[in-house]
């Protein structure tokens, strides 16, 4: 019995750990489309500077190609953290469905031990009332 609650500890353990990666990269697949939302914005700001001539103008275009490699490596990281978060997911319903089985097993041995004990209670009774029926029987004779 001490095993298997052992082993339900274990994997809750391996489950909540798994589930905190999970989390850290939902939040950081968060922070990449809130840096690219920002990217775009930043992005038609600067078009409208340019649109007014001058030196805004003649910046643009190095701005626009840092702007394009700047957009490729975050689409590359999005791309990478939404893999990860996927492989999570399927980590972390592997460790659900590993941690039910083994609560599943302590809950049929806890189900066992009362079974058990009931029918050893049980046993005691069905002997106390066997007793009292011999000794009714035996002294009304």
């Amino acid at each position: 019995m001490k095993g298997v609650a052992a082993m339900v500890r274990v994997h809750k353990w391996k489950l909540e750990e798994r589930s905190r990666v999970l989390q850290e990269l939902e939040r950081l697949r968060q922070k990449l489309q809130n840096a690219a939302a920002q990217l775009e914005a930043e992005l038609v700001q600067e078009q409208h500077q340019a649109r007014g001539g001058g030196a805004a103008a003649i910046a643009y275009g190095g701005y626009a190609q840092a702007v394009i490699l700047r957009r490729q490596r975050l689409a590359q990281s999005l791309t990478e953290v939404e893999t990860q978060t996927e492989q999570a997911r399927q980590d972390v319903a592997a460790a659900f469905q590993e941690l039910k089985k083994y609560e599943i097993a302590l809950a049929n041995r806890e189900r066992q031990k009362q079974q058990k004990v009931a029918r050893a209670e049980q046993a005691t009774l069905d002997d106390l009332g066997i007793s009292m029926h011999r000794r009714q029987n035996s002294g009304g004779n």
